[in-house]
């Protein structure tokens, strides 16, 4: 039931949206599975990346595994009761469980690229550049579910983002302070 959704909503960005609150309303947790397994595919990218790169320190690629997972699920789970308790705040109408599920599909891409640049560091800004579809995805996601005023999806999308980066940088600060990983890496 789910994944012809997520199909629906790759195949067309625009319109894919629509079926996703009838889907979260018969299960809830659908979000959280798809964060789940998407921290999942960042974390194992970035240990191979981490490994192999690193003449195979294991100690070092496993803590980055864990930093990368963790980092993802926490930062999107804060970020989305927060965005969630902004959209309630413009009298937009949303629920934490379908904005947990827009940024978890949004936010894959994000997860994906990126951790696939440490695999490939060269490749580090293309990456970066194919990670802006989920922005994309993002716009049409608060244009079609939040039902807010047209006038004010842009400057929303704007402040949600800077939400999102604010809390990803104090969750990778006390993670990578946890987990000892190097930041300038």
């Amino acid at each position: 039931m789910v994944f012809p959704i997520i199909k629906q909503i790759f195949r067309s960005p625009k319109n894919g949206w629509q079926a996703l609150p009838d889907a979260i309303q018969n299960r809830k947790i659908v979000g959280f599975n798809i964060l789940i397994a998407a921290a999942i595919i960042a974390g194992s990218l970035s240990f191979i990346g981490v490994y192999t790169n690193t003449e195979g320190d294991f100690s070092l690629a496993i803590r980055y595994f864990g930093y990368i997972s963790l980092k993802w699920v926490i930062s999107i789970w804060m970020a989305s009761w927060a965005i969630n308790k902004l959209v309630n705040g413009l009298k937009g109408q949303t629920s934490f469980w379908i904005m947990l599920t827009v940024l978890a599909i949004c936010s894959s891409f994000l997860m994906v690229f990126v951790s696939i640049s440490h695999i490939a560091p060269l490749a580090k800004v293309p990456m970066y550049i194919l990670s802006l579809i989920g922005l994309v995805y993002y716009y049409f996601a608060l244009e079609k579910l939040l039902n807010l005023k047209e006038e004010k999806i842009p400057g929303f999308l704007l402040i949600s983002l800077l939400v999102i980066a604010i809390i990803l940088f104090f969750i990778e600060l006390l993670l990578a302070f946890f987990l000892s990983i190097p930041i300038n890496s």
